[in-house]
């Protein structure tokens, strides 16, 4: 599931935000700027819906500080306002998108989760895939903690490479043992599901730094946390 912070001083649009995205996300909500930047530099968001005027400042600055500090999560600013002006600065700014209120709740869904999978679909593409403050090097096949230059980078084997991208790929969702065995070792050749268990646990202990990273889902597989 993913995590999305709103912006947003007026009390009815966080129970809209939070019904309209409540099957592809979790919501964070705070109502000021001051208690978004402590929300950001204490959590992972995958996305962003920032207010445009609020009591402690204008979205439009908050969200060009962002970027300047190289803040690259995707930012989408909700307002009242329709000014082709406000648009401008607000792309000028940064912004992915610009949601005018009163919002339809399907277009709203719609448009977050379309930006959701284009991220997750970049992700999966290219050399690294991130999760948190992790990041997979695949032609390396080794993860590095972006966060803590400190941290030694963690080696993996060819079968814990495959298993901990296909748990990365999966954005928490879980995934089964059964799909586990298809996509890691092949639908040709048998392996006895307890495989599954070992690799797991070798995975935990590589990543012993992250004791709450890889879940198990009684019965069913197992996902990653952030």
């Amino acid at each position: 599931m993913r995590n999305i912070l709103l912006v947003e001083d007026a009390e009815e649009i966080y129970p809209l935000v939070k019904k309209s995205l409540l099957s592809i996300a979790t919501v964070d909500w705070v109502k000021d700027l001051n208690s978004a930047r402590e929300k950001i530099a204490n959590n992972e968001y995958d996305l962003i819906l920032l207010d445009l005027y609020l009591p402690d400042g204008n979205g439009i600055d908050f969200l060009s500080d962002l970027r300047n500090d190289n803040f690259s999560t995707p930012v989408f600013l909700l307002t009242s306002e329709q000014d082709i002006s406000e648009k401008v600065l607000s792309f000028s700014a940064g912004a992915d998108d610009y949601i005018t209120k009163p919002f339809n709740s399907l277009e709203l869904m719609a448009r977050v989760d379309a930006r959701l999978k284009k991220d997750s679909l970049k992700n999966k593409q290219g050399d690294t895939l991130k999760w948190g403050n992790l990041e997979l090097i695949k032609s390396k096949q080794l993860v590095k903690d972006k966060a803590n230059n400190d941290m030694p980078d963690i080696e993996l084997s060819s079968i814990e490479f495959k298993l901990f991208n296909l748990l990365a790929m999966s954005q928490g969702d879980i995934v089964s043992r059964d799909t586990i065995l298809n996509e890691v070792w092949g639908n040709d050749v048998f392996v006895s599901p307890r495989s599954v268990d070992i690799y797991i646990s070798k995975l935990r202990k590589k990543f012993s730094s992250y004791p709450n990273l890889i879940k198990s889902v009684h019965g069913v597989g197992y996902q990653l946390q952030k």
